[in-house]
Formats: structure tokens, sequence, C-alpha cells
């Protein structure tokens, strides 16, 4: 089991090492309540997802809506 356990670690290593790096530098945001909507925002504008101001704010929004909302269920339920 402890085998096992190590090369699961192994596989996952440097995707774990990149989500420290993104929470550190604000580049990731875990979508769990509660949700700090200007961090949201910063990823969708940074990131290049959305250009439109307009559209970011929305859907930055109705991101926040539906966390919170769902913030004792599990994340799957979005």
């Amino acid at each position: 089991m402890a085998v096992m356990a190590f090369s699961y670690y192994n596989d996952i290593r440097k995707e774990l090492q990149e989500a420290s790096e993104g929470y550190a530098g604000n580049n990731v945001i875990n979508l769990a309540a509660p949700l700090h909507k200007e961090t949201l925002r910063k990823i969708f504008t940074k990131g290049g997802y959305f250009t439109d101001a307009r559209y970011i704010n929305f859907i930055t929004d109705h991101v926040k809506q539906k966390v919170d909302q769902q913030k004792d269920s599990p994340i799957w339920v979005l």
C-alpha cells in the first residue's frame, strides 16, 4: 500500500507543485466559498480567457453566485 501511495504521489507531484505556485501567485483559485471576486476577475483577465470587460464581470458574478449557492455541496454539483 505504501508503494502505491508513493507511486501516486510521484505521478501527481508536478501538478501539486504547479497548484502551490498558482495559489502563491494568485493565478489559481479554489472554487469553494468564500470566493474572492477580484481574484477570479484577475485570473479571467490576465489569463486571456475573456476580453470583454462586461462579460468578465458577468461571468465572475455568475461563478461567485453558483459557488455561494453550492458552498455546502461538493464542487462536481456545479
